[in-house]
């Protein structure tokens, strides 16, 4: 399965292209891997939430990444994760800043789906880091204002 990939491989999104014109083989393969998770998503949110708990954190921040970016974050077409929201809900406290960031912009792209969600993005709300608890405000607002 393409979240085998994850591991080692960055997924973050770079705008910038190469300075030659050519295609970036980052971007390209990057393209392959979410291709290939969404073409087989029934399969690919079980894996991507089961990796949000994974000590990799490079494979953390992927999973929360394409997560978000399957909920519409992006404004790519949107997925069903809505399987992913309670592990995306334990990953708000996750141990990295853009995991629980990340998790965050999934469970605000989501809106009411995410609902199950809001006890921990409330506990959110009292991190150190003042763009966590942005973060939290912004994906509880969505949350209860889309009801």
């Amino acid at each position: 399965m393409a979240t085998e990939q994850l591991k080692d491989f960055n997924m973050q999104y770079s705008p910038s292209g190469r300075s030659d014109g050519k295609p970036d083989p980052r971007t390209i393969k990057r393209d392959q891997i979410v291709k290939a998770l969404r073409a087989d998503h029934k399969k690919s949110v079980p894996a991507l939430a089961k990796a949000l708990k994974d000590p990799n954190v490079l494979l953390r921040r992927n999973a929360s990444l394409l997560l978000g970016e399957f909920a519409g974050v992006f404004g790519d077409a949107k997925e069903d994760i809505s399987l992913a929201v309670p592990a995306l809900a334990e990953a708000v406290n996750d141990s990295d800043f853009n995991v629980r960031v990340w998790s965050m912009g999934a469970l605000k792209a989501l809106g009411p789906a995410a609902e199950s969600a809001l006890p921990a993005l409330e506990t959110a709300l009292k991190d150190k880091d003042k763009a966590v608890r942005v973060n939290a405000k912004a994906a509880i607002k969505s949350i209860k204002v889309e009801k």
